[in-house]
Formats: structure tokens, sequence, C-alpha cells
């Protein structure tokens, strides 16, 4: 449990004990959901902060396994979404998110064929140290 969700649980249950520890006594007030209303929003910008930072690893992390040619569909798929999201084009985006689709399987296939090739050239050098 992480230190916020344990500081929000210790707090309820020291706000229930005023009411004998019935919520149903709890009388909902203008004050209550205004509160309820800001830590909604303080949790949801929380959840876009931990969404772009994610994207953000996993597109570092793509970058880093593209190769050339790759890299130049990724880099258009990027420039498509960011002119397409500024024009508010559906269509546009879709094609983007299409690209950027085609480029993981593109890598996807890429890391197997890596790992066949390795696996190819442990048994070639296993079979070169029988016959040496």
């Amino acid at each position: 449990m992480g230190e916020q969700t344990l500081n929000a649980t210790m707090t309820v249950k020291c706000a229930l004990k005023l009411f004998n520890n019935m919520p149903h006594l709890v009388p909902i007030t203008q004050e209550l959901l205004a509160m309820a209303h800001c830590a909604r929003n303080k949790y949801q910008a929380y959840l876009d902060k931990l969404k772009r930072k994610c994207k953000m690893t996993t597109r570092k992390k793509i970058l880093k396994k593209l190769t050339g040619g790759e890299n130049k569909l990724f880099f258009e798929a990027q420039r498509r979404l960011t002119t397409a999201a500024e024009a508010k084009n559906l269509q546009k985006v879709g094609l983007a998110q299409g690209m950027f689709l085609r480029v993981a399987v593109n890598c996807k296939e890429a890391e197997e064929k890596k790992k066949e090739v390795t696996k190819l050239q442990k048994l070639v050098e296993k079979r070169k140290s029988y016959i040496i």
C-alpha cells in the first residue's frame, strides 16, 4: 500500500471516529463535495503525469531498438500525429496510430530474427569447436 493511500485511509478512519464510526451520520455539505472534487482532480492529474512518463519511457525504448528505416517511419508517424492533433483531424490521428503499430510490429519481427540469428550463431560455434 502506498504512502498516500495509507494517509487517506487513516484520515477517513479518524474522521469517522467523530461520528461513532457510523458513516451514514456524516453530513454531506458543499465543502465536503468541493474537497472530494478537488481530490478527484488531483488524482486525475497524477494519473495523467504517470501516463505521460510511461509513454515517454516506452518511446525512448522503441527508439533505441529501431533500425534506420523503422526510425524514419517512427519520426514520420510522430510528426503526423502532432499535426493531426493540432488540426483535430481524427482520420489523420488514426493513420499515425497505424504507423506506430507497424513500427511496433517491425520491431518485434526484428527482435525475433535477431534471436534466431544468435541461436544459429551459437550452433555454428558449437559445431566449429567439435571440428577443430
